[in-house]
């Protein structure tokens, strides 16, 4: 046996004996939140801190479909822009699957704010009354804000900061690991060192996104067809230590006054995608 034996072509071996067999390169990917929490405000100067919520957060572990928790929306069932798995943990089509690369992209921030605590005025919140971007304030479907267009640049914005400062900041203290069957981790490179995938800088960055896009495990992992060893697979992200990072409020003019109004969120969160890439052997069927 060789010293060093890639996964794609004991595959190969195995898949060149069998009848209508195919090979194809197809990724696979699942989104998931990282929790911040939104503390210490102060209204007056314009800034609250945000620091992240420690624990796992598990990709693959859902299909499309499937009721997840996306952001502050408990009610979100998945669909094929979250995840292109049909089955929990599973490949598709009972398929062995050579994973090759692994990138993890910043896709989305939300932000959740407590209508009690920053209603200026009925049914409003920062003097918005819009129901669609009243949901994205409270947390329910995500805000995309690159360009600071909610306040004039110079005020700043916590949604300036956009997904990949809150990606940038959580993955220097977050390990990664692939798991088969909830057991036998392999421990990857911190987060940080997996790369970006294609993510760009974000607003007020200078230079090129980190890392070189994604992970290459040159001997591969096998994720095996549904029923065998190996066949339910997770990557899991670990937030493993405290992170902490300072926002700047957002501020808007109500139209019947030129008084501004300064609010901070209870909760944040960055939406991140997670892909695999590699090769996928399968049987093909008489529907296929």
């Amino acid at each position: 046996m060789p010293i060093l034996e890639h996964t794609r072509d004991r595959l190969a071996a195995i898949y060149e004996q069998l009848p209508n067999a195919i090979v194809r390169s197809i990724p696979y990917y699942s989104k998931r939140c990282f929790e911040f929490d939104v503390v210490d405000a102060n209204a007056n100067y314009g800034y609250a801190w945000v620091k992240a919520v420690k624990g796992e957060v598990v990709f693959f572990d859902y299909n499309y479909g499937q009721r997840i928790l996306r952001g502050g929306n408990e009610t979100y069932k998945a669909t094929r822009a979250d995840t292109n798995i049909a089955k929990a943990k599973s490949t598709n089509g009972a398929a062995d699957y050579a994973i090759e690369r692994i990138g993890l992209k910043p896709v989305q921030a939300w932000v959740g704010y407590d209508a009690d605590g920053v209603d200026t005025g009925a049914g409003t919140i920062l003097g918005v009354a819009d129901a669609t971007v009243i949901k994205a304030l409270k947390g329910l479907s995500p805000i995309y804000d690159p360009q600071s267009l909610y306040s004039p640049a110079v005020a700043d914005s916590p949604f300036m900061q956009e997904a990949s400062a809150l990606f940038g900041a959580v993955s220097k203290e977050t390990s990664i690991e692939v798991r088969f069957d909830g057991g036998n981790p392999k421990q990857l490179l911190p987060m940080h060192g997996i790369g970006q995938s294609d993510a760009s800088p974000y607003a007020r960055a200078h230079g090129t996104a980190e890392g070189d896009g994604a992970i290459v495990v040159e001997e591969g992992f096998h994720w095996a067809k549904d029923g065998e060893a190996g066949s339910d697979f997770e990557l899991v992200a670990t937030v493993q230590n405290d992170i902490v990072m300072p926002i700047a409020l957002p501020r808007n003019v109500l139209s019947t006054t030129t008084t501004y109004t300064q609010g901070a969120p209870v909760k944040m969160w960055v939406e991140v995608l997670a892909v695999l890439e590699g090769l996928e052997f399968s049987v093909l069927s008489n529907n296929a």
